[in-house]
């Protein structure tokens, strides 16, 4: 089993470096990364550079050679597009799923985004997982496919631009079969 104990580092000191050998003893893990953060989304201002910061863990683990460190960045996705806006009292219906959201409850869906924005993530999804036409027929929203569509980017790219001016945010789409069935 592995672990993975991410900070900026900035700079790495003992705190860090106990704490991190007491989790792998603790959790009899086979091994644990640190992962230093490039630019952490919860801070304004690092006082040592990225590449410094790296050189002084490297460092620091040559009297902690039980850790190890893993340099690459992570980029955070969102959660569930799906189940989180019936978590947030939005109607789900079983053709359309949360794509009926769109239709009467946009702007849950935007608050959906603002959350995971607020949280740190990098990439927000797009409401459209089961937003085909297919699904959208049988609410009588079949002839509102395109305008559907275009609201949940429109309603992921507002919550980008209300909540993220510090930082990139990504927009993703997300397209399924949802609704069809498999050879059909």
């Amino acid at each position: 089993m592995i672990g993975i104990y991410g900070g900026s580092f900035d700079p790495i000191h003992l705190g860090h470096l106990k704490t991190a050998t007491s989790l792998k003893t603790e959790l009899q893990l086979d091994h644990l990364f640190l992962l230093p953060c490039c630019e952490p989304v919860h801070k304004d201002g690092l006082k040592y550079p990225s590449n410094d910061r790296l050189k002084m863990l490297n460092l620091a683990l040559d009297k902690f050679s039980t850790l190890e460190i893993d340099s690459r960045e992570i980029i955070l996705l969102d959660g569930a597009i799906g189940t989180q806006p019936q978590h947030m009292r939005a109607p789900m219906n079983n053709q359309a799923w949360a794509a009926a959201a769109l239709d009467t409850h946009p702007f849950t869906v935007r608050r959906l985004h603002e959350n995971y924005i607020w949280a740190g993530v990098d990439v927000i999804t797009t409401n459209t997982y089961s937003a085909g036409r297919h699904n959208l027929e049988p609410l009588g929203l079949g002839d509102r496919f395109e305008e559907l569509n275009l609201r949940a980017v429109m309603l992921a790219q507002d919550a980008r631009n209300a909540c993220a001016e510090e930082r990139p945010i990504y927009v993703a789409g997300s397209v399924s079969n949802f609704g069809l069935l498999a050879g059909a």
